[in-house]
């Protein structure tokens, strides 16, 4: 992961990596910070896959939306068991809703508490709003919520 944030550190050079891919790799929120701040508004970034990190605290959560919300070209997004609430699960849906090109979303292993009616709503309402406006989404997975 050095070599990584190293890379995007350095802005003399272009990033054009496309896809950054951080499944079951172990490091802690306070590690990626770093990288998920240089990510956001990266031009190229079409694949975002995080899995069993734990992104859910308010600063590092923030850093996800602002990726989401400014990387036009993002197709895949996999935040797999990271930890986020019902009600973050809700706000990345919303974040999401002016995402058109976004063909894979896997939110799977999240903490989905079904006895927060209104986070669960905001949640439905959001992802409804996200499905009705992007017709590219082919796969969708929200297992073991």
């Amino acid at each position: 992961m050095k070599w990584l944030l190293d890379m995007i550190r350095n802005d003399d050079e272009p990033n054009n990596f496309r896809t950054v891919n951080l499944v079951s790799v172990k490091t802690s929120s306070r590690v990626m910070a770093p990288l998920l701040s240089k990510l956001a508004g990266h031009e190229h970034l079409k694949q975002l896959r995080i899995s069993d990190v734990r992104l859910s605290e308010g600063r590092v959560f923030k850093l996800i939306g602002d990726i989401i919300g400014q990387c036009a070209q993002l197709q895949s997004l996999v935040l797999s068991d990271c930890g986020f609430t019902t009600h973050q699960v809700a706000s990345i849906a919303q974040a999401l809703e002016d995402n058109l090109k976004l063909e894979t979303l896997n939110l799977s292993y999240n903490r989905i508490d079904l006895k927060q009616e209104a986070a669960v709503a905001e949640f439905l309402s959001s992802m409804s709003t996200f499905l009705l406006h992007n017709r590219s989404l082919i796969h969708f997975n929200f297992s073991g919520m």
